[in-house]
């Protein structure tokens, strides 16, 4: 029995014997061969092909044909076309070039399709196919194999008078028309075909180059768009701000239709949390910000959604995080709803225990260039918010430290002012009573309450510098001038301690003027004075102005203690000395030379200091000739 093979389905059927055995069916009676799954027509085989083998000889165009051997059931004895039946779900061109190798042992390359005919008769439904094809060793001779007698090439011009198929035939015929036209019609055709097919090739290269062209403007604008959110993130202040700024530059993407960014709130907005009862209350995301193509940010008058406000941690991850990455919109994300979307989620870390999420809405999924891309600028947002976070955290800190210490000074400030004046009144009653170890102890007390009440007033001095509650009055003043006063205010104490206070090499009269506030020129003088005068026990201090072309320089040096290289910049901040060691010996808060550092600060100058340990100090104040902005 032979095997048939629908032709549509593929569904394998028994069929008629094959060959001379096969009954022929009359015309009036004919056979109806048909699939009973899909009802199409049946054929002996899936397919056949046929090699047309063409080489070049001496000869000209040679064709490789077979003899058929004494076994074969048609055509045993003539020469014809090397075929062979094509198994089912095999590709034709595979089963050509195997039936070439096992009928003569030559390897082939199959070119292209020469000619489609029924071979057989539509009652058979076999159709073959004729492939042009060339050896791949032009050299190479065939050797008769498996079911031929003979096999060996033929000139076009010399082909055999008798052929097994009359199919071969017409394609012979055909193939000596094609091939046996004069070199220059032949040689016409081969140009038209390579200019052909070199037309598509750069074609295909343009449409490359095209596309290579889109790609690289479109990373050259990525990268142009992440630089100017970066700028503009960088002259962000707030947290809230570096959200809603972020938000409303990502929503501009073509990538993106709406983004949300979601923080950790704080414990107190979670009391009417609508998940209050299946998340900590530490652990929600707060919606700051939000933005899309056609909505505004979270500034907007338009309230968002309450589900969407605040996003509950769920099994310790929260629900608009990276577990939804790639995924369809679920329920869990606020405000979706059904519309088929994505949704990408990038941890924020925000400093907290846990992550916030910069959410971005997309129609499709975002590709690995523009993830990577929206990786770096989650990044970029983290480190921001942790930045506005720690300076919103230290100005609050600051801000509550000065409060404390002016309404703790303001409230010493009080009682001293009374304490002094009894001790005034005390100290004159005694005198003159003639009780003179009474006025003696009035004259301590009050001495000792006028010093503690200089350094509550410098207390709130400091706290009125950084809080910015102080003012200046800028104008032209002679820095010269200033130092003379300066010295004649604290010749006395030097004079008592035995040491020299000396202004040397003074400018002439105004040669040094400085556009400055003289009163506080003459605090600055007097805080460096005093520390000069408290850490020198020898030797003594010398000032010089030193007048430049756009600025003025005043340095104090003295003799005294000396100041450790590495610890220059400490001594300029609050509450701060050199050693802790220095308090126990010399006493002192430590704010005179922060008071100094503000000061220049406001006028626009700036202050330093040069020195080593036991080789004294010079502290130099640099001040403008004129206004700078």
């Amino acid at each position: 029995m032979s095997v048939r093979f629908c032709s549509s389905c593929g569904l394998e059927v028994s069929g008629q014997a094959s060959g001379a055995e096969r009954p022929t069916p009359s015309p009036a009676k004919k056979q109806i061969l048909e699939c009973p799954r899909c009802h199409a027509s049946l054929r002996m085989v899936p397919a056949m092909g046929v090699a047309v083998v063409v080489r070049d000889s001496p000869r000209g165009k040679e064709v490789l044909l077979v003899r058929l051997d004494a076994d074969a059931l048609v055509g045993r004895g003539l020469w014809c076309l090397p075929f062979g039946n094509v198994e089912w779900g095999e590709d034709v061109r595979d089963g050509t070039r195997r039936e070439v190798r096992d009928r003569t042992g030559l390897e082939v390359e199959v070119l292209e399709v020469f000619d489609v005919q029924s071979n057989e008769g539509p009652e058979s439904h076999a159709v073959g196919t004729w492939f042009h094809a060339r050896p791949l060793d032009p050299g190479a001779e065939p050797s008769p194999r498996e079911g031929v007698d003979r096999a060996e090439f033929f000139p076009l011009s010399a082909l055999p008078a008798e052929l097994a198929f009359s199919a071969d035939g017409r394609v012979l015929s055909r193939l000596q028309r094609e091939l046996g036209t004069d070199d220059a019609a032949r040689l016409a055709v081969e140009l038209e075909a390579a200019r052909a097919d070199l037309e598509r090739r750069l074609e295909r290269r343009r449409e490359n180059y095209r596309g290579l062209l889109e790609l690289y403007t479109n990373e050259l604008m990525r990268g142009a768009w992440v630089n100017e959110l970066l700028l503009a993130l960088s002259k962000t202040d707030g947290a809230r701000a570096v959200a809603v700024q972020a938000a409303t530059h990502l929503a501009t993407q073509r990538d993106v239709d709406a983004v949300r960014v979601w923080l950790p709130g704080p414990p107190d907005r979670c009391e009417v949390c609508p998940w209050a009862q299946q998340c900590l209350r530490d652990r929600c995301l707060h919606l700051v910000a939000r933005a899309g193509k056609n909505e505004g940010t979270g500034d907007a008058a338009e309230p968002p959604a309450e589900d969407e406000l605040r996003i509950p941690f769920s099994r310790g991850l929260p629900a608009a995080d990276t577990a939804l990455k790639n995924a369809i919109h679920q329920a869990e994300l606020p405000g979706a709803g059904a519309r088929p979307a994505r949704f990408e989620g990038f941890p924020l870390d925000v400093g907290a225990s846990h992550p916030g999420t910069l959410g971005l809405i997309a129609p499709v999924p975002l590709d690995q260039n523009a993830r990577r891309l929206f990786e770096i600028v989650a990044r970029h947002v983290s480190a921001l918010v942790r930045n506005a976070r720690l300076v919103s955290d230290l100005q609050s800190a600051n801000k509550a430290k000065s409060a404390f210490i002016a309404r703790m000074s303001h409230e010493l400030k009080t009682p001293l002012t009374a304490i002094l004046g009894f001790a005034e009144l005390l100290r004159e009653e005694r005198s003159a009573a003639g009780d003179e170890m009474g006025a003696d102890g009035a004259a301590t007390i009050e001495s000792s309450g006028r010093q503690l009440l200089g350094i509550v007033e410098s207390i709130l001095e400091i706290a009125k510098l950084e809080s910015g509650a102080i003012s200046m009055s800028p104008v032209r003043a002679d820095l010269g001038q200033l130092v003379y006063a300066a010295i004649e205010r604290h010749l006395p104490r030097a004079s008592a301690t035995k040491l020299s206070l000396v202004f040397e090499d003074p400018p002439p009269r105004g040669a040094a003027i400085a556009w400055c506030d003289p009163a506080r020129v003459e605090r600055i003088l007097d805080e460096l004075l005093l520390n000069a005068l408290k850490f020198t026990k020898e030797g003594g201090i010398t000032i010089y102005v030193r007048p430049g072309d756009e600025d003025v320089v005043v340095e104090v040096k003295d003799t005294g203690i000396g100041i450790a290289p590495e610890q220059h910049e400490r001594v300029f901040e609050p509450f701060t000395q050199a050693d802790e060691s220095i308090h126990l010996d010399y006493g002192g808060l430590g704010i005179g030379l922060a008071i100094a550092k503000t000061l220049v600060g406001l006028m626009g100058g700036r202050i330093w200091v040069d020195s080593a340990l036991g080789a004294g100090s010079k502290f130099s104040v640099l001040l403008p000739r004129t206004a700078r902005a």
